[in-house]
């Protein structure tokens, strides 16, 4: 299977993307703010910001990690010979798919998190208290 791209990446093109998909998949997620957001304000939503924060840059620092490992096993797959390249993709799926099996485990946990980490705050009297 080939891919062709027929635009290159930009913001818009992006943005456009993602506003297609949410319409399409997601029509219930508002594709704007209805409200500027806020800093955290209470204790609770400090530490729940800083949690987030750093698992946001733990996942991003996780996928410039990716980016380099996957250019070595592509290196390393175009340097094989034919015989070789059928050893170098059986060791990068059987890999793949135990990384998969670990994540999925991960993956599962944070979005329970999140998950009651939003129940949380929907209760929290900041939440309840605010005029729409």
């Amino acid at each position: 299977m080939t891919a062709t791209l027929t635009r290159t990446w930009s913001v818009e093109f992006e943005k456009e993307t993602l506003e297609k998909l949410f319409s399409k998949y997601a029509p219930h997620v508002p594709l704007t703010r209805k409200h500027p957001s806020r800093p955290p304000i209470t204790e609770a939503e400090k530490e729940n910001f800083y949690q987030y924060w750093a698992a946001t840059g733990g996942h991003d620092l996780s996928i410039v990690h990716r980016v380099t490992i996957s250019n070595w096993w592509r290196k390393k797959f175009e340097q094989a010979s034919p015989n070789e390249r059928v050893e170098v993709a059986a060791q990068l799926l059987e890999l793949d798919e135990e990384i998969q099996q670990r994540r999925a485990a991960y993956i599962k946990q944070r979005w329970h998190d999140i998950v009651k980490q939003i129940q949380s705050f929907r209760n929290s009297p900041q939440f309840c208290n605010r005029k729409y």
